[in-house]
């Protein structure tokens, strides 16, 4: 189920699909036209882009939101993320993050274990 507060970014239709970090993202229409056309952009002669793009593009889909806030995730998509039961919806930018909630706490706790690596990591990012 979609959190309400989420629910009117993509009432003019959205997109799930393949995410890294074995999770799915959940982007809007308009968001996810402008992200498909990125990646249709990538190099074709560069192998780790045509890898990238098949990732996204490949397992896109479609989703329509029910009145409860529910989206149907097709079983592939499912399957990738380990997703059984219980599903964490995490806002990131953009898109919305799907993920199992144990593969969730594991990641989680990989910045909540040693905050100051997490910090220090920053600085590679010109953070």
């Amino acid at each position: 189920m979609i959190p309400i507060k989420y629910r009117s970014l993509l009432a003019s239709g959205a997109v799930v699909t393949r995410n890294l970090d074995q999770s799915l993202a959940l982007y809007p229409q308009a968001a996810w036209e402008e992200i498909a056309a990125e990646l249709a952009a990538l190099p074709l002669t560069a192998r780790e882009a045509r890898g990238f793009a098949r990732l996204m593009l490949s397992g896109a889909m479609e989703v329509e939101i029910d009145r409860q806030g529910r989206i149907n995730i097709p079983a592939y998509l499912r399957d990738y993320a380990g997703i059984k039961s219980s599903v964490v919806v995490a806002g990131v930018g953009q898109k919305l993050e799907l993920w199992a909630e144990d593969r969730w706490k594991a990641e989680t706790s990989a910045w909540t274990d040693d905050p100051e690596k997490l910090a220090e990591s920053f600085s590679t990012l010109g953070i």
